[in-house]
């Protein structure tokens, strides 16, 4: 962050830093596996793997090529330095013993270059670098969804407390996904919030989805469960009327900070 500062805006500085070759972080990633591991190829193939979005880790050992068991180590390893985590549903009742489980980069730098700089390091190799820009811009807005959404969810965290939550994260199943879910001491959710990480204002069919969502997982506690909806680019009207009207909460990007 202090060396970010330096510079205008994000792409400016990822440019300086991380994409030159001179820049002060663009072999960072590589020094960090070299020093804490001792395998560091087999760790850099494990990393890869799942900031290209393969998380469970049957599927990760299928990337991979090889059986599931001999990867918890690997992972294990990785978990302790902090560079990966495990989650899983907010509700669950046992989170160790959950098979839902996914695996995601925890360390915002590494999810940054992984999922983003990584596939196109070759380009910057030969100082390619506006063509690998070029290339990475989906990538890049995929990992800025991600982190507004991190932003989101510990926003939550500060104020889950005023309606009965004691932990904030993330719900899934096979039918819906909720990017911000606050559960009570017994795994009840208690809040249910939106992201929505785009520069178009937040209109009213995105409230009513989370209604719907909320309503569908969990019909018998959907009256007692807070709404709330994140945006970086503001709401319409209709929204903030639905807001009032249901007693949601409404959350700007400024709010973020």
């Amino acid at each position: 962050a202090e060396l970010a500062a330096a510079y205008p805006d994000f792409a400016a500085a990822l440019r300086a830093l991380v994409l030159e070759r001179d820049g002060p972080l663009y072999a960072e990633a590589r020094f960090l596996l070299q020093d804490e591991v001792t395998t560091p190829n087999v760790y850099w193939s494990l990393l890869h793997a799942i900031a290209s979005g393969v998380h469970r880790i049957s599927e990760i050992a299928g990337r991979l090529g090889t059986a599931a068991s001999q990867l918890t180590r690997y992972l294990g390893a990785l978990q302790d330095m902090g560079l990966v985590r495990r989650i899983v549903p907010v509700t669950e009742s046992d989170p160790a013993r959950s098979k839902r489980g996914i695996y995601q980069l925890a360390d915002p730098f590494l999810r940054l270059w992984y999922g983003c700089v990584a596939p196109y390091e070759s380009l910057l190799e030969f100082g390619r670098v506006a063509e690998a820009e070029r290339w990475m811009g989906e990538r890049l807005t995929a990992h800025l969804a991600w982190a507004f959404e991190e932003a989101c969810r510990q926003h939550a965290e500060d104020t889950a407390a005023r309606h009965g939550g004691v932990q904030v994260g993330r719900y899934w199943d096979k039918a819906a996904e909720i990017d911000v879910v606050g559960v009570d001491g017994k795994r009840r959710p208690v809040v249910a919030g939106e992201c929505k990480w785009n520069t178009r204002p937040v209109e009213l069919a995105t409230a009513h989805e989370l209604e719907r969502k909320v309503q569908a997982t969990w019909p018998e506690r959907a009256h007692a469960i807070h709404l709330q909806i994140y945006a970086a680019g503001g709401f319409t009207p209709a929204v903030r009327r639905w807001a009032s009207q249901r007693n949601a909460t409404l959350v700007s990007c400024d709010e973020l900070c």
